[in-house]
């Protein structure tokens, strides 16, 4: 845990600025079996019930950039606010507080390890009010550090204890694939389906998807054909009904 505190004035009140505390847990996992979990913050399988923080979306569909949650401190007269995902990619989610007590935003992050993966919350915010200030020094920040902890150590357990997966594909896409690769040489199909595959999957954790969809697919036909085949190539997306113009 690292925190920065620096107090100002803003309009005659008295804040905390610059301030930032992080979390880190190494997670003994790839990337792309992690992040699909941090996508999920607050909503996921994995999340403590002990937990005193409650995430609520406001929204439905997909957590994408614009999604807004309601989060709660759950305990009598606990703190309560909106956030909003300002990014969303492969390797990192951030969102910013919009009313409250804060001021700032909060990242959720990946980054490389010897064996694994790190995870970490960061929180670069400022407090509103001499009475929140107060307030979070004396308890809430207490609480909120043990709170990201019990967090992150059960996001680990989760991710560790179910061991290894690769990425899950849409069964529509998966099926267009095989007749993709139905129509190339067989002496080809293998090295094709391996380097599509592979580029499918990381352009889906580019996008934040727990699931490997119809455009990761068509993008990585379109990129990693060589030159020599890309006519043959483009035909055959036509002949199985994939527009590659809307993901050009």
């Amino acid at each position: 845990m690292h925190r920065i505190l620096f107090i100002g004035r803003v309009n005659g009140s008295i804040v905390s600025m610059s301030r930032i505390n992080r979390h880190t847990v190494l997670v003994h996992a790839a990337a792309h079996e992690i992040f699909p979990q941090l996508v999920l913050w607050g909503e996921s399988e994995w999340w403590p019930k002990r937990s005193l923080m409650r995430y609520t979306r406001t929204g439905g569909g997909e957590v994408a950039v614009g999604a807004r949650y309601h989060q709660k401190v759950l305990m009598p007269f606990g703190p309560e606010w909106d956030v909003e995902v300002l990014s969303l990619t492969g390797q990192e989610i951030v969102r910013e507080f919009l009313n409250g007590m804060f001021r700032g935003k909060d990242i959720v992050r990946l980054a490389a390890g010897q064996g694994g993966v790190f995870v970490e919350f960061i929180m670069e915010y400022r407090v509103i009010g001499a009475i929140h200030s107060a307030l979070w020094r004396l308890f809430f920040e207490r609480m909120h550090d043990k709170n990201i902890e019990l967090i992150l150590t059960s996001l680990k357990r989760f991710v560790e204890e179910r061991g290894p997966r690769s990425m899950e594909w849409n069964p529509g896409t998966r099926e267009k694939l095989k007749q993709m690769l139905g129509l190339m040489p067989i002496f080809a199909r293998t090295m094709a389906e391996r380097m599509v595959s592979d580029k499918a999957e990381h352009n889906a954790q580019g996008r934040g998807s727990a699931a490997i969809e119809e455009g990761d697919m068509v993008r990585a036909f379109l990129s990693e054909c060589p030159g020599p085949f890309r006519a043959q190539m483009l035909d055959g997306l036509e002949k199985v009904g994939l527009d590659r113009k809307k993901y050009e």
